[in-house]
Formats: C-alpha cells, sequence, structure tokens
C-alpha cells in the first residue's frame, strides 16, 4: 500500500507542474493634483506590485494628451534632469527597483512640456505613466488622471 501512496504523490506532483502559476501585476498612481497649468509640477505617488519580479529595475515616464489627440508628451524628472516623453527609449527616464517581493512606492515628479506642439494651453489633459523593463518592454499604468 505504501508504494501506491508514493507512486500518486509523484504523479500528482508532476501534475502540479505543469499548472501554470498566477502573475500578479499592478501599477497604479494617485496625484494630489486635479488642476495642471504649464508651470505646475505634479508629484504622482506610483505603486508597483509585480508578483514575482523581487530586485527587478524599471524605468517610469509620465505622459499626457490632451482631449484632441491620441499622442502623448510631458516631461518626467529622472532624479536629475527633465526628460522629454519617449514612448520608446527608456534609458533616460527614472529608474527604480522593486523590493524583494516584487514592489515598489515613491514619487515620480511629472509636467506638461510646454514646448511641445501638442501642448495647447490651458484645457483638459489625461495623465497615464509608462512602466519599461530593462530588456525594453512596456506597460501602461492601470489608471489614468484628468486634470483641467
Amino acid at each position: 500500500m505504501k508504494p501506491l501512496k508514493i507512486i500518486t504523490g509523484i504523479f500528482l506532483l508532476s501534475l502540479y507542474s505543469f499548472i501554470p502559476l498566477k502573475v500578479y501585476a499592478a501599477f497604479s498612481f494617485t496625484a494630489p493634483e486635479t488642476t495642471i497649468t504649464k508651470d505646475t509640477e505634479l508629484n504622482a505617488n506610483v505603486t508597483l506590485s509585480l508578483l514575482g519580479e523581487g530586485n527587478k529595475t524599471y524605468y517610469l515616464e509620465g505622459a499626457f494628451k490632451n482631449q484632441t489627440s491620441s499622442n502623448y508628451f510631458g516631461l518626467t524628472w529622472n532624479d536629475s534632469t527633465w526628460t522629454t516623453y519617449t514612448a520608446s527609449n527608456f534609458t533616460p527616464l527614472k529608474p527604480v527597483i522593486t523590493d524583494s517581493t516584487g514592489n515598489w512606492n515613491g514619487i515620480v515628479k511629472v509636467k506638461i512640456d510646454s514646448a511641445s506642439n501638442l501642448f495647447i494651453g490651458d484645457g483638459t489633459y489625461t495623465l497615464r505613466f509608462k512602466r519599461f523593463t530593462t530588456g525594453g518592454s512596456s506597460s501602461w499604468s492601470d489608471n489614468t488622471l484628468t486634470l483641467n
């Protein structure tokens, strides 16, 4: 009877190894401001929760768009200088490193790029954040924020 239990146990363990594990990824932000001008430096509180992605480097970028365009623009502070929205070149962006459990929380400064041809002056803008991996793949934040 014991060999049957051992064989059954081995079978169940091998079966379990073929079951895909759930991957949990959350990427969101909040900001105290609800209005924005061309001179406003917005301090967004960004949260990354990336299960299984402990001690990994990511690059964060803020992105604004006006209501008449589908294109993004803006400036992100990388802890030493303002970086223009790039859409793909992540190397000059703000680097962050997740903790051992895959979490990071902190402030990311962004502002409207008033020199951009997408800046229309006073109006309504949508803010999102983009996260880049060191390999260059990206994903958008789970939420957006509308600013007037």
